[in-house]
């Protein structure tokens, strides 16, 4: 089995957006690489990066935002795709970049597409993307109860938005997360140093509560 290697950001940044939320992010690899945008999975920070022993041989500088409410990056009570992608439009006027490559995994692979319908992007990658759930060949292979949950984000958007906010925390995800994930998964997830980095990240990503997650949610779960 191989060993995850983690290495803390290299730098992180943050800046002031026109309408004053703080917009914050962190960096692997040499400032002046390919710039990368990594959006990542459900609930993280950006604290989280991949591939960092392989960014300097590869000229690759790797960009983790924290989405709007989770981590760092202040709330943004109207959040949306485009909004989010905005945001990162003014984080790369900001480092002086005018294209980049974005990666989106798991739930940041919805945002991740909207990047590449606002930025200037040169290349687009999604790793283990989430499935657009309400296409019914793909409701026929999901739990039940995520199933009632496309549903209640149909009918019922600020009822689920609300339960998510008031019950959902860092620990109840990651639980989730390991009770539901493949063996190939969990043979990851469960070696001790990813285990702790990664529960480090929910933590961070839920540090504002849970309301940026249920965004992200309802935002994922309408495409």
């Amino acid at each position: 089995m191989v060993e995850y290697n983690i290495k803390p950001a290299t730098r992180t940044g943050n800046l002031s957006l026109p309408d004053t939320r703080t917009f914050y992010w962190y960096e692997w690899g040499p400032v002046t690489g390919r710039p990368l945008i990594f959006c990542t999975g459900a609930g993280m920070s950006g604290s989280l990066g991949f591939g960092e022993q392989d960014l300097d041989r590869l000229n690759i500088r790797l960009i983790v935002p924290d989405r709007p409410g989770l981590g760092n990056s202040s709330s943004h009570s109207n959040k949306s795709l485009v909004s989010f992608a905005e945001d990162v439009a003014e984080m790369l006027k900001y480092c002086g970049l005018k294209k980049c490559m974005v990666l989106g995994f798991s739930q940041g692979a919805v945002f991740a597409l909207a990047l590449a319908n606002i930025c200037k992007v040169t290349g687009l990658a999604i790793v283990a993307g989430q499935d657009q759930f309400s296409y019914p060949a793909t409701q026929k292979l999901l739990n039940q109860d995520i199933v009632n949950l496309v549903k209640q984000r149909n009918t019922e958007p600020d009822t689920l938005k609300q339960w998510v906010s008031d019950n959902i925390t860092a620990d109840w995800l990651m639980n989730f997360i390991m009770e539901h994930s493949s063996e190939v998964d969990l043979s990851l997830y469960s070696q001790p140093r990813f285990l702790q980095a990664y529960r480090q990240c929910l933590n961070e990503g839920f540090s504002q509560g849970a309301e940026g997650y249920a965004q992200d949610l309802l935002l994922t779960f309408g495409q």
